[in-house]
């Protein structure tokens, strides 16, 4: 009966060597990568280190893992949660296709709600995607889930600027009043500036106009302004870059002198510009060795494209 059992079991391996080779070799590979999964996060569960994942991160394995991973999305474990919502984040980025990425992302926000750490994991995570990769039923969730007490409704609103419609404006109005918190107010303001309502739009350069331009100013004020994506924000953005005042400090913290905040503004205008003169490293800095020649460039560069297109695409 053993050498039975055996001879199953020798005929029975053949055979799925067999499928892997020359039927389905995506199966195999699907069931390698589940398997990998598998032991990543019961090594989590087990408050282990597992070894790195990486190499499974690639475009060929994206619908298995986006498969595969929202098993542990809702697991009691928070680590195991926040580690799911990095895995299925990078794997859908790898992605090439858009059904994929739909649905993880339309997976990440099903747990919108859970903690506050796991909504900030969520929020960074989506902000990672394109707006397309968003479909119609997930916008319909992000506009229904804001108007319940939820934690970091700031973030959500931001959210729905990016990825919603332009009749979801109507819906944030509520939140833009007085009885909402200062930060809630203007997170509605600019995500309805993203959605192209007029009103919003002309409040956002008001505020930008009556303060003086300074450090904080930019750091603090002008990446919202680039999130609106609105041209007539972008315009006086440009009239900031071109100006020879030098109301900003240079980044010697043991020797601060004035800087010109066109140098600032110059790379927050990067990644939102279509065909700007000018990318930036990976740790967000212009690629550049001459700041004030790639200053100069950019002024040049605007003065030549007035009618220069903004990326809609991006958060």
């Amino acid at each position: 009966m053993f050498l039975a059992q055996k001879s199953h079991s020798v005929k029975l391996f053949a055979s799925v060597l067999l499928l892997c080779a020359v039927a389905r070799p995506s199966f195999c590979q699907t069931s390698k990568v589940q398997n990998a999964l598998a032991s990543y996060f019961q090594l989590l569960k087990q408050n282990k280190t597992p070894a790195s994942i990486s190499s499974l991160l690639v475009a060929g394995n994206s619908e298995a893992i986006v498969n595969y991973v929202p098993r542990f999305l809702t697991d009691t474990i928070l680590s195991v949660r926040l580690h799911s919502i990095e895995v299925l984040k990078e794997a859908a980025l790898k992605s090439p296709s858009k059904i994929v990425r739909q649905k993880a992302t339309s997976l990440l926000f099903s747990q919108w709600g859970q903690t506050v750490e796991v909504n900030r994991r969520i929020f960074q995570a989506l902000k990672k995607f394109h707006s397309s990769d968003f479909n119609e039923a997930t916008r319909d969730s992000l506009v229904s889930v804001v108007k319940k007490p939820v934690a970091l409704r700031s973030e959500l609103l931001r959210l729905i600027g990016f990825a919603g419609r332009p009749e979801d404006a109507a819906s944030l109005a509520q939140f833009s009043t007085d009885n909402n918190t200062v930060s809630v107010r203007w997170s509605a303001l600019l995500a309805m500036a993203r959605l192209n309502d007029e009103e919003s739009i002309h409040k956002v350069v008001e505020k930008a106009r009556r303060i003086k331009v300074s450090d904080d100013v930019v750091q603090q004020l002008f990446p919202d302004m680039v999130y609106t994506r609105q041209k007539i924000v972008f315009d006086y953005l440009t009239e900031v870059l071109q100006s020879e005042q030098a109301n900003c400090e240079s980044a010697d913290n043991d020797n601060p002198t004035p800087v010109l905040c066109g140098y600032r503004v110059m790379e927050l205008l990067a990644p939102a510009i279509k065909n700007y003169p000018l990318s930036l490293d990976v740790s967000g800095d212009v690629k550049t060795w001459d700041y004030k020649k790639s200053l100069q460039e950019v002024r040049q560069w605007f003065n030549t494209n007035k009618n220069y297109q903004i990326d809609q695409s991006t958060f």
